[in-house]
């Protein structure tokens, strides 16, 4: 994955999430804690703060994608 910031850390959480996981975009507003995407075009609010925020990141997850994360949790552990 490409780093796209100094401090990339919550970025490459939403985009393993994203990509290795499966779990879709939700479009709105860029600070509303139920959207979460990565913006294609950059711009004025390249991603949603959910995206790439690490306290937003949980808030959105927790309240939002609880199934989710549930769904994961039931996978058998790699070995």
């Amino acid at each position: 994955m490409k780093q796209e910031y100094d401090q990339d850390c919550t970025t490459f959480v939403s985009k393993a999430h994203n990509y290795g996981g499966g779990m879709k975009k939700r479009t709105g507003w860029c600070r509303s804690d139920s959207v979460w995407w990565k913006s294609e075009l950059g711009g004025v609010a390249p991603n949603s703060f959910t995206w790439s925020g690490a306290d937003s990141l949980r808030r959105h997850s927790l309240g939002y994608r609880s199934q989710y994360l549930r769904d994961r949790r039931q996978l058998p552990a790699l070995r």
